[in-house]
């Protein structure tokens, strides 16, 4: 069977040493009651229910992408998918989730990100912005002739539109 090379994270350490210690001398795995080709989730699921838990859809899988992503927040794709055994697609496909965190901290700092919302530069000049088709020379259309005027008059028509909007904290938008 092909072997993958994981690093033994400082929360699992503990416990690894705590098996060495409790295992047979010589033992070569830290686990050996069960077979490599036992179901573990039929085990799982008896432990989570004797725990008093509430069993979860896909556990395993549900389990694997938990950590992946918890990995993928802090590591490389590349480093995170060959310690795991996966492609990066198949991480991104299957495993990697949103999450609050995530969500919290761009709702909170996304404003200050450098480009985004930051701010509408205003311009030396006065806007020259035709503001009827009587006021446009020839048939070009409105929108048009405003941007090539006035390449940042789309984002000061943004900014308008917004400015008298009641921004709290924003629930999920899904799409």
């Amino acid at each position: 069977p092909p072997v993958r090379c994981c690093p033994i994270f400082p929360e699992l350490l503990p416990h690894l040493l705590r098996a060495r210690e409790m295992a047979p001398a010589g033992a070569e795995y830290v686990q050996t009651r069960y077979s490599p080709d036992a179901n573990l989730l039929t085990t799982l699921a008896k432990i989570v229910t004797k725990a008093g838990l509430a069993a979860w859809p896909k556990m395993m899988q549900n389990l694997r992408a938990t950590r992946e992503t918890e990995l993928l927040a802090n590591y490389p794709t590349k480093d995170v998918t060959s310690w795991l055994g996966n492609s990066p697609a198949v991480a991104q496909r299957h495993y990697a989730m949103t999450t609050q965190t995530s969500f919290d901290r761009a709702t909170a700092e996304g404003a200050q990100l450098l480009g985004v919302a930051a701010g509408v530069p205003q311009p030396s000049a006065p806007l020259k912005v035709p503001q009827t088709s009587a006021d446009m020379a020839g048939n070009q259309p409105l929108t048009k002739t405003a941007a090539a005027e006035n390449p940042v008059n789309s984002w000061v028509c943004l900014a308008s539109a917004v400015a008298d909007l009641p921004f709290s904290n924003p629930a999920r938008t899904r799409t």
